[in-house]
């Protein structure tokens, strides 16, 4: 059985800001090169109905591409987590992000490679490196039994800050199984979802070709932690 803490521990909070981290900067990378995301599903579908019915047809194959790629490796992530004999939340973590990472180092070594003039199928190949990566790390923080919590979208996370608030105030209130959820370390993640775009955006607006260390560098800050605490 998982181990199930009854509260978000300092380890878990600072893997989360981690995560978040990489997953706000390939997001606003992916959206500063080709207008889609590949961490927030559901604004690729709005972008993905918008493009079908209106007149900027163009973003449809790439909206496609993304959505299959992050289902993709969510299957990936699920198929492998799902079946470990005996998992626990540091071994969850450990296996999914390194399934994750050699997409990350793929979407690194393409943006690096071609920080501006891009052949064609250069664009869909960074894309599909992202948008399967952060297919994985969904699976991956979802294993880690928090209640409400995700790093590859934003929505969720003010939703279960809020509500967590309200749990909190409210006397009696029944006790999950998940580990329950600080308001505080989500709204830190949603600062930290703004400050990794930011960063992404000047580091992709200039062509900085080593913008892709800025996501990959915190997965692997991950790997390192998750193989030192088992």
């Amino acid at each position: 059985m998982p181990q199930q803490n009854q509260s978000l521990g300092f380890e878990s909070g600072i893997n989360l800001y981690l995560l978040t981290w990489a997953a706000g900067v390939m997001d606003a990378l992916s959206y500063l090169q080709a207008k889609v995301f590949t961490a927030n599903m559901t604004g690729n579908t709005v972008v993905l109905g918008l493009g079908i019915i209106g007149p900027d047809r163009s973003r449809v194959p790439d909206c496609a591409l993304a959505i299959g790629a992050f289902a993709v490796g969510a299957l990936m992530g699920a198929i492998v987590l799902v079946r470990l004999r005996q998992p626990d939340e540091v071994n969850d973590l450990k296996v999914g992000i390194l399934m994750e990472i050699p997409f990350a180092i793929g979407f690194t070594i393409l943006w690096a490679l071609f920080p501006a003039e891009r052949a064609p199928w250069v664009l869909p190949a960074m894309l599909l490196m992202s948008a399967c990566a952060l297919g994985i790390q969904s699976v991956a923080v979802r294993r880690l039994h928090l209640s409400g919590v995700v790093t590859t979208f934003i929505t969720g996370t003010i939703t279960t800050a809020i509500v967590s608030l309200l749990q909190r105030k409210e006397p009696g209130a029944r006790p999950r199984k998940e580990a329950q959820s600080s308001p505080l370390i989500l709204v830190g993640m949603f600062a930290i979802y703004i400050l990794a775009a930011v960063t992404a955006a000047i580091l992709g607006s200039a062509k900085n070709p080593w913008a892709g260390l800025d996501a990959l560098a915190p997965l692997l800050a991950v790997v390192v932690r998750a193989f030192a605490a088992s």
